[in-house]
């Protein structure tokens, strides 16, 4: 069996792969490592890998979204909050996804949105959700809005596919 160091050390291995794969791997040790709590450990660093395990288990978990669970998950979170399930929903990274949903003209999120199949209602929503912060004018916000119908469907998939290429490369 391996020492805490040494599980640890294995932790942050898998954290650092963005597969699907290592991530639910690291979901099973990491909930097996917090069962198992070495003594000589600080509470404070527990606390983080608690913190640690939701995240990746909500990661998981977003890629079981439909249309109508994404908008309801982005409307009870902060802005920023809710870029793990959107990520998951579009097949990004979290990275990326925030991206999106911060760049201020909304054409990232009705090319991602478009992409991934979401309807215009849908997207409106997201993007009024995504925009909440920062509370544009609302002429700025009909021109964010009007992104949606500027966008045809395959350039969308085709400029969404090389984002995820240009994020894995």
């Amino acid at each position: 069996m391996l020492n805490a160091k040494e599980r640890l050390t294995r932790l942050v291995e898998l954290a650092a792969n963005p597969s699907a794969d290592a991530r639910d791997r690291m979901i099973g040790e990491l909930t097996a490592f917090l069962a198992d709590w070495p003594d000589d450990l600080p509470q404070s660093m527990r606390a983080t890998l608690e913190k640690l395990l939701a995240r990746k288990e909500r990661e998981a978990e977003a890629g079981n979204l439909d249309e109508r669970s994404l908008v309801s998950v982005a409307r009870t979170r902060n802005a920023g909050d809710w870029a793990i399930e959107f990520a998951g929903f579009i097949g990004v990274d979290i990275g990326l996804a925030q991206k999106i949903l911060r760049e201020p003209t909304g054409q990232a999120l009705a090319i991602a949105c478009k992409a991934a199949y979401l309807s215009r209602t849908a997207f409106s929503a997201l993007a009024v959700l995504a925009a909440r912060d920062d509370m544009p004018a609302t002429d700025d916000m009909y021109e964010r809005l009007a992104n949606y119908e500027n966008v045809s469907r395959s350039e969308a998939i085709s400029t969404l596919e090389n984002w995820r290429l240009q994020r894995a490369a």
